[in-house]
């Protein structure tokens, strides 16, 4: 295949049970509908999703209060040894409650809130990754199917052929040698068509394993490729769509996460306390109340220090990642779009003109090599030059597509 694949996504469901029995295949928007729903991989993302959306509620709580029992003078005098509340000589009964330096609990929500967001893009980026995918996988099977098809079509003008020179043979006009070489031309055929099956199987277990489906899985084979919108191309280059991509934005999220835990960071200069309040029991009576105030001493900068230049380093990072993503996305955005302009170019030559030539040059080429006017090799070589034509033709188109699921993974745009 032309395209690498990811792997990582066609085969998260190869060895997962079979959720459909139906047959598919024959439509990429049922494809593309199905992947949306069974896909173990974007199962996978929308939990880790809302896992973290469940965290920005967690993020900025106040730890559990923490309540404290004390038993103090277990063996007061005259009486024997006593282990419970008011049986001592005095019980202290405390309850504290840990409270951050102002503005900790907001950042800590804040950065929460920011992961959240970049969960959530990247769901979508994982949505748009496996239409694309399923497109790729769509193009490549109806190239594989119409491949097979061809090489039917092109046995039985090499069937004709062979009988051609079979006749000639026996009239004295051929020779052996051409007789053989004819049939060696089928066997070739007849090799390329078992590499096509295989493939074929092979696209079959991807589609299946994509679609979290038994390798086994009936899959109909798809007769027409989808018309693609070139006017939808043409808003695309001339729009800001970088900045609408959720790859893009998840280097927001990651931009805003990483600043906001800078600024953390540096909060941790301040210290966090600890308050709480204790009844003092003698005996079955409360005879008084007692107050705290408790805190950590930020007094160790080195460890500080080292904390808040690798707060700062991982800003600079993201920032980075962000001006990268763009030159990424615009760089592989415009090879799409190159590989789109070739295939349409090549296709419109190759529907207007050649494919005709190549055809009416076959019908002469067989029609002199019966009337003894053209050599056997002559005869060969224009019927390799019309199949070189179709075969570019379903190559071509196949291409184009798969080009443009390039561009709909990137731009997460229906084309």
């Amino acid at each position: 295949m032309r395209k690498k694949m990811n792997y990582t996504l066609l085969l998260s469901g190869l060895f997962a049970g079979s959720v459909w029995a139906e047959t598919l295949g024959d439509s990429l928007i049922s494809l593309q509908a199905a992947v949306q729903e069974n896909n173990p991989k974007l199962q996978q993302v929308i939990a880790e999703m809302n896992a973290a959306s469940a965290r920005t509620v967690s993020a900025g709580a106040l730890a559990d209060p923490v309540f404290k029992l004390e038993l103090m003078d277990f063996t007061p005098e005259g009486k024997g040894k006593q282990y419970l509340p008011g049986k001592t000589g005095q019980t202290k009964y405390t309850l504290m409650q840990d409270l951050p330096w102002y503005g900790k609990r907001d950042l800590q929500t804040s950065i929460a809130e920011q992961q959240a967001d970049a969960a959530k893009f990247k769901t979508a980026q994982t949505r748009n990754e496996l239409r694309a995918e399923i497109r790729r996988l769509y193009a490549q099977r109806y190239e594989t199917h119409q491949m097979y098809l061809l090489n039917q079509e092109i046995d039985s003008v090499l069937r004709q052929i062979e009988q051609t020179v079979a006749t000639r043979y026996q009239q004295g006009l051929g020779t052996q040698q051409e007789l053989i070489q004819t049939q060696l031309n089928r066997s070739q055929l007849a090799k390329i068509q078992i590499d096509l099956e295989a493939q074929q199987k092979q696209l079959q277990t991807w589609t299946n394993a994509i679609l979290n489906r038994s390798p086994s899985a009936e899959l109909a084979w798809p007769d027409e490729l989808p018309a693609l919108s070139d006017s939808e191309l043409r808003t695309l280059k001339e729009s800001e769509w970088v900045k609408q991509t959720p790859q893009w934005q998840q280097t927001v999220a990651a931009r805003n996460a990483a600043g906001l835990n800078e600024k953390l960071v540096e909060k941790n200069r301040y210290p966090d306390f600890t308050v709480g309040v204790t009844a003092v029991q003698s005996e079955q009576q409360l005879e008084e109340w007692e107050g705290m105030l408790q805190f950590n001493l930020p007094i160790n900068m080195t460890r500080r220090s080292a904390d808040e230049r690798e707060a700062q380093a991982m800003s600079i990072a993201a920032k980075a990642e962000q001006e990268q993503m763009s030159n990424d996305l615009q760089g592989e955005f415009w090879r799409a779009i190159a590989a789109v302009e070739q295939a349409q170019k090549q296709q419109q030559l190759l529907k207007n003109t050649i494919r005709e030539q190549a055809a009416l040059n076959l019908r002469s080429a067989l029609q002199a090599y019966q009337n003894n006017q053209l050599t056997l090799s002559g005869l060969l070589e224009a019927e390799q030059q019309w199949l070189e034509i179709r075969q570019s033709r379903i190559q071509l188109a196949s291409a184009e597509q798969m080009a443009y699921a390039d561009i709909e993974a990137l731009t997460g745009k229906a084309l």
